[in-house]
């Protein structure tokens, strides 16, 4: 989405570290509005709906930013630390959906964690969960008889997707913006996974070690590197207990109709296909991948 000059300026006023969920934000609520271009008004409309704790703030407010400088990889920790790691944001007797601290203001979070929670608590409540654990369950409902979920704002995973029935994990695809490099080296400092590389004022991305997790352009101050797509990876089948089992990856890089497609498939293989004293781990270990996947992609023609 293009952005007027002013609109622009004005987010660059809010801490470099908090400027691509801003922004995303924005984006999101200009969309909204049918507009395809940001303006300042938007911006100003954005910024008086937006939740507390991620709010733009004016310059005086924000304090000094040296000039070319971004903030630190250590500032960004500070910020993360001091926001929830994970909470159940919704459940009932019958299934339960966990969230990362993007859903209280992580700056790390690639997508609105809120929004994708309360459209697979949708999905849930419309697949016959409830009834299929009542009819399968004498006794007392315990958490290995639900449908668990787990939501991940960006590749840290905090909520652990990755041992729940299905799990949502973000990712940003980045890329070269078109900005001037500084040679600050803050995206190589800021990388966890030694993937960065600036050689000549020229940043560099290993493909083959990065995550996708887009860091190095939420650090970046002149916008030499860039987000240019954001996704989802898909999970299933992870589990605790006696025998531990990691979920299985269904997708690296769905967009927001392919996650669905697939947590109603697997929803659908929990209401109607488990066998007594099965977990969807084992479910889907018994079905299998390939036919899992067969399933996904002929649900989502």
């Amino acid at each position: 989405m293009r952005w007027e000059q002013d609109a622009l300026d004005a987010v660059r006023k809010a801490p470099a570290f908090l400027r691509s969920m801003i922004k995303r934000k924005v984006e999101s609520h200009a969309a909204s509005r049918g507009a395809s271009v940001v303006t300042l008004d938007l911006v100003d409309d954005a910024r008086r709906r937006a939740r507390p704790e991620t709010p733009l703030r004016d310059g005086a407010a924000a304090g000094p930013e040296p000039a070319g400088v971004a903030i630190s990889s250590e500032e960004i920790e500070r910020v993360v630390a001091a926001t929830p790691r994970s909470a159940v944001l919704s459940q009932s007797r019958f299934y339960e959906v966990k969230v990362c601290g993007g859903a209280f203001g992580c700056p790390r979070a690639l997508f609105d964690v809120r929004a994708v929670a309360d459209k697979i608590t949708v999905v849930i409540e419309e697949s016959g969960v409830a009834e299929a654990v009542a009819s399968r369950v004498s006794g007392p409902i315990l958490r290995h008889h639900k449908f668990s979920v787990a939501i991940a704002g960006c590749p840290n995973s905090c909520s652990q997707p990755q041992i729940n029935d299905f799990g949502v994990q973000g990712r940003a695809r980045v890329t070269l913006g078109p900005g001037p490099c500084t040679d600050c080296r803050e995206c190589v400092r800021v990388c966890g996974e030694g993937s960065m590389r600036v050689d000549d004022a020229v940043p560099e991305i290993d493909r083959g070690k990065c995550i996708d997790c887009g860091d190095c352009a939420a650090v970046c101050p002149t916008e030499a590197l860039v987000v240019e797509e954001r996704g989802y990876t898909i999970l299933a089948g992870g589990k605790l207990g006696r025998h531990p089992q990691l979920a299985r990856e269904l997708a690296a890089f769905a967009d927001e109709d392919g996650f669905t497609a697939a947590l109603r498939v697997c929803l659908g293989v929990f209401v109607n296909e488990m066998q007594p004293g099965e977990r969807v781990a084992d479910a889907v270990t018994r079905i299998g991948m390939e036919n899992l996947l067969d399933r996904i992609s002929r649900s989502n023609l």
